[in-house]
């Protein structure tokens, strides 16, 4: 395998691994979605006193503690997962024929006068500056997905003290 093709590979592995995680992350929303959906039900049965008893506090407690774990495990993994992202580690004045965003602000007549200058050297570079970018991308993607699990796990633990501590009013 050459470089060339072997730095390509590289790239088309960490954009299959991008999706991989944004599907993940979609997998994510739908849990807190069954999430938020049984809280609601539960929520429709309780009743409103005065006096509150302790496991009314209980209630009430892990019910506040469920929709804030909830809500942060949305703003995860819609902000920090799925959200799209450009590059950050270009200079200005860099413009690459493997980006998207440089292809945009060129000009269709730029795009193919840098095309035909091009060596193989050339294009290595541009695939691996790119297969840097989105590793960086992904690495972030990737932390926040992690977190956005993690805090999911601890939603369910919350909504399910919260069904019992609401069984027991």
């Amino acid at each position: 395998m050459e470089k060339y093709e072997f730095a390509l590979e590289s790239f088309k592995n960490i954009q299959d691994l991008m999706k991989f995680t944004d599907q993940k992350s979609g997998a994510v929303l739908l849990v807190s979605g069954f999430i938020l959906t049984i809280f609601l039900e539960f929520s429709k049965e309780l009743i409103f006193v005065e006096y509150i008893s302790f496991y009314g506090c209980m209630t009430l407690i892990f019910g506040v503690i469920t929709i804030s774990l909830i809500t942060y495990v949305i703003y995860l993994s819609i902000f920090k997962v799925v959200i799209p992202r450009l590059a950050k580690n270009y200079s200005d004045d860099e413009f690459l024929l493997f980006y998207f965003e440089h292809l945009a602000t060129m000009g269709k007549l730029k795009i193919k006068e840098n095309f035909q200058n091009l060596d193989k050297e050339k294009i290595l570079e541009h695939v691996l500056d790119q297969t840097f970018e989105v590793s960086k991308i992904l690495e972030i993607k990737t932390v926040e997905l992690k977190n956005s699990m993690k805090y999911l796990f601890f939603s369910i633990l919350s909504l399910l003290a919260f069904v019992l501590a609401s069984n027991l009013i």
